[in-house]
């Protein structure tokens, strides 16, 4: 949970201990790159960001070799804690964290107590605005971040960044511009990585950096502050899709380790079993 996540950062602090967590995705190229684009201000300041993370297929049968999997318990949450964390991970590397989350949540597919897909719009603190989409239940899914901004788009994956971008504002443009429906200039490009990046070479460049931030002092690229701010955003989700109401961030901790608490003892719910 982020409590627990937060906490494990302050004991780090005060123990003067490197602590690496697992979000592999940031070492792919193209979110790599995604990054070094953003901080460049090549799309100018966000309008909106949308996650689309549903390339996570999962039958029955996955879930029935290791019931624990479909457990509040153990789990501690279906897709997006399980498998799309590692999305939300780089959504929120990209666009920062949201100010208030209203989401629902439902078991589509599988009998399971967590959810296998979920659905979530997102309020960021400047304006922006943006959809968060998982699921374990779609078989054509995908996985891909997209990025709206003041000067253009990024449509992003773990092999590809797509840009569309203007020389100017596009609010600039659509204030003087004296046509009706044109649309401004684009000068349009895709940027690969050099090679599709295997889940592998991602996990081995993690432990590299963790090995070198304690050798040579180098910094990490998944401290556990840093880390515990998308599984911040899962909890949200699950409280915001519980309760029916809009939610605040930052979080407030003690509500979400009450509900996990009665998710686990079977007092409460996310969403209804759709498809059991």
């Amino acid at each position: 949970t982020a409590r627990e996540g937060y906490a494990l950062a302050d004991l780090a602090d005060r123990v003067d201990r490197k602590v690496q967590v697992g979000f592999q995705y940031r070492y792919s190229p193209g979110f790599q790159e995604a990054r070094r684009i953003l901080s460049a201000g090549w799309i100018g300041p966000l309008h909106r960001a949308n996650l689309h993370a549903s390339a996570w297929f999962r039958t029955q049968r996955y879930f029935d070799d290791a019931a624990w999997r479909g457990t509040w318990a153990v789990a501690g949450g279906g897709v997006l804690m399980n498998q799309a964390v590692h999305d939300v991970d780089a959504f929120v590397w990209f666009a920062g964290m949201p100010s208030r989350v209203t989401a629902v949540a439902r078991r589509l597919l599988h009998r399971i107590e967590v959810e296998d897909d979920c659905l979530a719009l997102l309020e960021f603190p400047d304006g922006a605005q943006g959809i968060l989409h998982a699921s374990t239940s779609e078989v054509a899914g995908a996985s891909r971040i997209e990025l709206f901004g003041d000067r253009g788009t990024m449509g992003v994956t773990q092999q590809e960044v797509a840009l569309a971008r203007t020389d100017g504002s596009i609010r600039a443009y659509s204030d003087t511009c004296p046509q009706t429906m044109t649309v401004p200039p684009l000068a349009r490009e895709a940027r690969k990585g050099p090679e599709s990046p295997s889940f592998q070479a991602m996990v081995v460049a993690c432990h590299e950096n963790l090995i070198a931030a304690i050798r040579e002092g180098s910094p990490l690229m998944n401290p556990p502050r840093d880390a515990t701010r998308p599984v911040e955003l899962v909890n949200a989700v699950y409280l915001s899709a519980s309760t029916g109401r809009p939610v605040p961030l930052p979080l407030d901790t003690d509500a979400y380790e009450d509900l996990l608490w009665r998710l686990r003892s079977g007092k409460a719910s996310i969403g209804p079993a759709c498809g059991a």
